[in-house]
């Protein structure tokens, strides 16, 4: 689609290639001027965040039109800073079921600057691409400083070039669109990954005091807000790691871990006691775990699957976890590594004998390739230092040459490089322009309700409408991405009882007096041609997924002086219940 592009697009591309030129500059000057390894890395981080940002610009919508996970994750934005801080994105009288802290970072300048959930998400993934770099180094030399000035043992420990090499190589494996869509899942698992590994270090190191164990414990919690099924991950490696612990030190071991588990969940409270509290009230219904997808059943060796450089990348993380794993920090990763492929063996086993599914394949993602970037951040640097030991007195053009080479290699992989290339990813300056005028009119209308929850609210599946407005919803189209205290099923079901219903006054009865209700404004698709409106919905449809399932009202229902329509335009009508009528004056 290169030939639909206009003159800013080009404009656009062109300036997000420059900074590739920027940063191949800064790349051969930080070699030969030996800049300190932390200027190179915000300068990195900077031009990362200006290339993404430069590419969405003058966007209306994110990054692949507001689809999928991106029309939730623009609705959290939107009703933490426009609705209710501590509300589910479609609930308002529910918490929030998604781990809310990164969502809660940036909707607080959202509020403040009336940004829209679009522009939150842009901001938000444009601030953690600059920060990524130099926080990851960071987090690295402030840990194994303390740890090289406390250690007696004789491991050899993550340097300097290790620390720097992670982010780049974490950059290297995962896929650009998904740090763009997801920044706290990358954010998060970067920081549970050295959580962890940092936590099995001391306690194999027996540094053990009351100001580590705050640390971690607000650390933690923090991670488990963010991302919680990182964390998950890291307790079920922490609890292998046991295995090498002597016997007689086993009681203690699991003692501390228990009390740490406790305070970190306390930590968690502004999250967790909120949401337990709603399960015990209504009930829960767990359709977000329960989606069933064929991804979960293949088999993910990448490191030998993937023939090419990324493959060759992963195949050399995973050589450096067997080759170094009695280094301590090296087998954390390792059990980290391990407890990816045990996830997806309980994820089988439950599918089989429960028809229950675990998001197998979520360990295969960015949190695996944080891992095996690690573990070839330390292999890179062995290898290094072993080579520079060894020709210390001969030619030292190998050490130029090496890094330039280094540079090279990593350069195309960045999103200014061949990412941008991609014509997808160009084609996105234009399907991802602005929302359609429809949906827009919608938009405005439902913007001129200034009581907040307002109307509780049943639409078909117009997922836009919440990155711009936060909605009072009766039912969320999707199932699986409900929030489980609403009991989907049963919501669907009294909605399809209401959908029989053969006068306006029935119906009137039927949403005034439905649980959980009463349902006082529809969001209707006009259907010209059908003397019914339908009501569409994404439902869980074991083992195959989901499928579109609709509930029809006949067109005839929504009549005065019962329901009143409020807006009208090419696709959507908007009727809303006339609260002034009791049902007890109803003529059925």
């Amino acid at each position: 689609m290169h030939h639909l592009l206009s003159f800013s697009d080009i404009q656009h591309i062109l300036s997000i290639k420059l900074l590739l030129v920027v940063f191949v500059i800064s790349g051969l000057l930080f070699l030969y001027k030996k800049w300190h390894p932390l200027i190179f890395l915000l300068l990195t981080g900077t031009l990362i965040a200006l290339s993404y940002s430069i590419l969405v610009d003058d966007l209306g919508l994110m990054f692949w039109g507001l689809r999928g996970d991106e029309v939730t994750i623009a609705a959290m934005y939107q009703m933490f800073a426009h609705g209710s801080f501590f509300s589910d994105f479609g609930f308002p009288e529910l918490p929030p079921f998604y781990p809310p802290f990164f969502f809660w970072l940036f909707a607080i300048p959202g509020k403040i600057f009336q940004w829209n959930g679009v522009m939150m998400a842009k901001v938000a993934t444009a601030t953690t691409m600059f920060i990524f770099p130099a926080l990851t180094y960071v987090i690295q030399s402030r840990y194994w400083k303390t740890h090289t000035s406390e250690s007696n043992t004789h491991e050899v420990m993550p340097g300097i070039i290790a620390w720097f090499l992670a982010p780049f190589l974490i950059f290297f494996l995962t896929d650009w669109d998904a740090f763009i869509l997801k920044p706290y899942e990358i954010l998060a698992a970067m920081g549970s990954v050295l959580w962890v590994s940092y936590l099995l270090n001391d306690l194999h190191r027996g540094v053990w005091s009351k100001t580590r164990v705050v640390v971690y414990a607000l650390t933690g919690g923090v991670l488990f807000m963010m991302y919680y099924l990182w964390l998950i991950y890291g307790a079920m490696a922490i609890a292998l790691s046991g295995l090498f612990v002597p016997k007689k030190e086993q009681g203690k071991f699991y003692l501390r871990l228990i009390i740490l588990a406790v305070l970190t969940l306390l930590v968690a409270i502004p999250y967790l006691g909120p949401l337990v509290h709603s399960y015990a009230v209504h009930g829960t219904e767990n359709w977000p775990v329960a989606f069933m997808s064929l991804r979960g059943l293949d088999l993910y060796v990448q490191m030998v699957q993937w023939f090419s450089w990324r493959g060759i990348v992963l195949l050399f993380g995973f050589i450096v976890l067997l080759w170094y794993r009695h280094v301590v920090y090296i087998r954390s990763l390792l059990l980290l590594f391990i407890v990816g492929y045990i996830w997806q063996i309980m994820g089988w086993t439950t599918i089989l004998l429960f028809a229950a599914p675990l998001q197998e394949f979520k360990p295969f993602d960015f949190y695996h390739f944080t891992i095996l970037a690690f573990a070839a951040a330390y292999g890179i640097e062995r290898g290094y230092v072993l080579l520079k030991e060894r020709y210390v007195d001969s030619n030292k053009q190998w050490q130029i040459v090496v890094p330039i080479v280094g540079l090279v290699f990593i350069t195309p992989s960045m999103i200014f490089g061949s990412f941008i290339d991609d014509p997808r990813v160009q084609e996105r300056r234009l399907a991802s322009k602005e929302v359609g005028l429809p949906v827009r009119e919608l938009v405005e209308y439902l913007q001129t309700e200034r009581v907040f929850p307002g109307l509780k609210t049943v639409h078909s599946s117009i997922g836009q409408v919440h990155a711009f407005v936060p909605i009072n919803s009766y039912i969320y189209f999707n199932q699986h991405n409900n929030h489980p205290a609403t009991r989907f099923s049963e919501k669907f079901v009294y909605l399809d009882i209401a959908s029989k219903s053969s006068t306006p006054a029935e119906l009137y009865q039927a949403v005034s007096s439905i649980p959980a209700g009463p349902i006082d404004r529809f969001i209707l698709y006009k259907n010209y041609d059908n003397p019914d409106y339908e009501l569409y919905f994404h439902v869980d449809d074991f083992p195959n997924g989901a499928k579109d399932q609709g509930i029809y009202f006949k067109k005839t229902l929504f009549a005065e002086p019962y329901f009143t329509k409020k807006l009208e335009n090419r696709e959507f009508v908007v009727w809303e219940r006339n609260v002034d009528i009791a049902i007890s004056e109803i003529d059925l």
